[in-house]
């Protein structure tokens, strides 16, 4: 071998060396393991498992001592994940020709596009690389459609999210018109990547969930749409008319920004502004919880009733020890576009003839957190707030109101037992379920030791009492439907 070609072996023993510990066993698809690395990157043996070569095999190619076949340079480049560029240096220190079609890499959102999408603080934007795939997006995009945060990212693909998700489907008013152009344009990225594996994947993948996705992409329509109007219907604001169009970014023709606008003095342009707004807050706050409530596909036919209802039901229940045998339910909506009930209304009848009311609002604004109880009896009347968990007023007939304090007198001993801290010190909504769990714990150590648990733990929610919360919600669904008609609580 000549003294070129020992150079050059040798600078092909280095380039592999330098690739391999610029790579991480995680980005390689290998478990990190446990304790410390004396490399950065990957092992030779964890190169040659890859490769399914052996381990002395790779280290004499690193050591440049023997001639590479282009069957096994190609898989080192796969497996060290080489660019393009990187892979014709490697065959052209190699000696060998590469027949290999140039691989598109993953797809990075370019700087003057992500800078345009963070600037869209009022505008709902996504900007869309090949096959469609959703590569960024700006919060109200997500607060508009879904969480693209919550769809892993080998996934993000808007024909795949709208075919898939849930969500989706509701969402748009003419969601089949959509779904039937989405595919037609699909064809066409097809059409211009015919041998992108992921995108043959995808279709694959769909005709066989989904039978309108087969049907449609059979049927070989094809568009290239860069501007249009659709209509949303939107769980939390209601109704949305937006006009869309898309973007070409000029160093990158691949990816494009896709805006929704609205006219500034339309329901839609306030509704947006509305959205902003929840968007915002559910990110300073962290609270993502309110979409799936409203949304009957994923939270069933009660919105508020399930939400908030339930639980004042459940309370009285508990409190009183009587049982509810029929409710008249009037079920509303105040926000515009909502599918499920977000204010409720209703009367309930119990066994011991006693009567009762109960009202759940989630557009009741200065009361965020104002579950409220009030009993009256022919001895006495009490109420409680969960906003002052604390305080227990007490009136019986004949005397003065007297606040009972919890774990204080006359607060008796299930209130000691359920009281985490010392009488005087605020214990709080956390408590609860602090509660909750140790007395949980005390019946699971009672069962594997072979004895009766401390009765006061017994006093804990119940698999029977779930079940009764939702036949109560149930029940207020049907009484609704009906008028408000009186409906009885199914007990099986």
């Amino acid at each position: 071998m000549s003294m070129a070609g020992d150079t050059k072996m040798n600078e092909l023993g280095t380039f592999f060396k330098t690739r391999r510990g610029e790579l991480t066993p995680r980005e390689a698809g290998l478990p990190d393991g446990s304790g410390t690395r004396r490399v950065a990157g990957l092992r030779r043996e964890e190169v040659a498992q890859l490769a399914s070569i052996s381990t002395d095999y790779y280290t004499r190619i690193e050591q440049g001592r023997i001639t590479v076949s282009a069957p096994v340079l190609s898989t080192l480049a796969d497996v060290l994940q080489l660019d393009d560029d990187q892979r014709r240096y490697l065959f052209s220190l190699a000696g060998k020709p590469s027949t290999r079609t140039p691989r598109r890499t993953t797809q990075k959102v370019q700087p003057q596009l992500q800078r345009v999408l963070t600037d869209l603080t009022t505008t709902p934007a996504i900007v869309m690389g090949r096959r469609m795939d959703i590569l960024a997006w700006n919060d109200l995009a997500a607060a508009m459609m879904v969480d693209f945060d919550t769809i892993p990212a080998k996934q993000r693909n808007y024909v795949r999210i709208l075919f898939t998700h849930p969500v989706m489907r509701a969402l748009y008013a003419d969601w089949e018109a959509v779904a039937q152009t989405a595919v037609a344009q699909l064809r066409m990225e097809a059409a211009k990547y015919p041998d992108d594996p992921r995108l043959m994947s995808l279709v694959g993948e769909l005709s066989v969930q989904d039978p309108q996705f087969a049907e449609w992409w059979a049927g070989r329509s094809v568009k290239s749409l860069t501007t249009g109007t659709k209509t949303l219907n939107h769980q939390e604001v209601g109704e949305l008319v937006l006009d869309w169009d898309t973007l070409v970014e000029a160093h990158d023709a691949e990816q494009q920004l896709v805006v929704w606008t609205a006219p500034p003095e339309s329901a839609t342009a306030e509704r947006l502004r509305m959205l902003g707004s929840l968007a915002a807050t559910s990110k300073t706050t962290g609270q993502k919880q309110a979409a799936w409530r409203t949304d009957p596909v994923q939270s069933g036919g009660g919105g508020c009733i399930g939400d908030i209802g339930t639980h004042a039901f459940n309370l009285a229940e508990f409190v009183t020890g009587l049982h509810c045998t029929q409710i008249a339910a009037d079920l509303s909506s105040f926000v515009e576009g909502r599918r499920v009930d977000d204010n409720v209304n209703m009367l309930l009848r119990f066994s011991s003839g006693a009567r009762g009311m109960l009202w759940s609002s989630q557009v009741a604004p200065g009361h965020e957190n104002g579950l409220r109880l009030r009993v009256f009896g022919d001895k006495a009347g009490l109420e409680w707030h969960q906003e002052q968990p604390n305080h227990l007023r007490v009136t019986r007939f004949g005397e003065p109101p007297r606040l009972v304090t919890r774990n204080g007198p006359g607060s008796g001993p299930a209130a000691a037992h359920a009281s985490r801290i010392p009488a005087g010190h605020p214990e709080g909504y956390l408590e609860g379920f602090a509660q909750i769990y140790s007395d949980i714990a005390e019946q699971v150590a009672a069962r594997i030791e072979g004895r009766e648990p401390d009765s006061a733990s017994l006093l804990v929610p119940t698999v029977a009492d779930g079940v009764r919360g939702v036949r109560f919600i149930s029940a207020a669904v049907d009484s609704s439907r009906n008028n408000a008609a009186w409906t009885a609580l199914s007990t099986h």
